[in-house]
């Protein structure tokens, strides 16, 4: 079950305008919804999930997809790095704005995880 906008097309326009010109975070009044996915046998739900959810939308002007490149788990805390946080290009802000919201939302239904950083985890690196 990954996490969603209940709208995908308002969702992207109004993440766009907050990047682009700032004002009122729109995730304070986004209304995200379940997706149920079929993942195929994994023994890392979490990873599947987060990356189920990482390609959901696909990134603009840049790769096809995001992929999740670095996933760690400390003290309730999921420690994320996508591809494109890692490679990006000019306009990179707005696809990252529109991704990470859903792999956060997505990583928090799990009950050992109560936070999600988009970084390395401490001394990793």
């Amino acid at each position: 079950t990954i996490m969603v906008p209940e709208n995908y097309d308002l969702y992207k326009q109004e993440m766009t305008r907050f990047v682009q010109e700032g004002g009122e975070d729109p995730l304070k009044t986004v209304k995200f919804e379940k997706k149920v996915l079929n993942i195929p046998f994994t023994n890392d739900l979490i990873r599947a999930s987060a990356q189920a959810a990482a390609e959901e939308i696909a990134p603009s002007g840049g790769p096809a997809k995001a992929s999740i490149a670095y996933l760690k788990i400390q003290n309730g805390i999921a420690y994320v790095l996508l591809d494109i946080d890692l490679d990006g290009w000019a306009g990179v802000s707005i696809s990252l704005a529109i991704i990470h919201p859903l792999v956060e939302k997505t990583l928090v239904q799990f009950p050992e995880i109560n936070n999600v950083v988009f970084d390395y985890a401490h001394g990793d690196k």
